[in-house]
């Protein structure tokens, strides 16, 4: 009974913890779609395509994953997928990096889930 308390608060805090394991402090993520057409493998924009961009534009990304988010979409092929691509950045440079389209993950929240998951990227 004495190691419950300790153990329950050193599990809340790795919990607690990993909910913001991909940005530090100053940091944002960012995503944007792929462009990729649901059932045409091989459609939209690479990572490195993505990447590529906010290099030009003088940012640097601190990491990049692929994603999907769990926005609703119609279910047609040819219709635009759920993929999408994550950078995180300096938030000093968010302004820019909307400029090209990029939006902050935290507009894909909802009701205190964050809205989108990584996956393995297709191209």
């Amino acid at each position: 009974m004495r190691f419950q308390k300790p153990l329950f608060v050193v599990l809340t805090t790795l919990v607690l913890s990993a909910c913001n394991a991909t940005a530090k402090p100053g940091q944002v993520t960012i995503y944007i779609s792929t462009q990729a057409k649901q059932c045409e493998p091989g459609t939209g924009t690479s990572l490195k395509d993505s990447d590529n961009a906010l290099a030009n534009a003088g940012i640097n990304t601190e990491r990049s994953a692929c994603g999907v988010h769990g926005m609703p979409i119609m279910a047609m092929c040819g219709a635009k997928s759920a993929d999408i691509h994550l950078h995180t950045i300096d938030e000093k440079d968010l302004a820019t990096a909307e400029s090209l389209g990029y939006k902050s993950v935290d507009k894909l929240a909802y009701k205190g889930e964050k809205g989108y998951r990584e996956q393995t990227c297709s191209k």
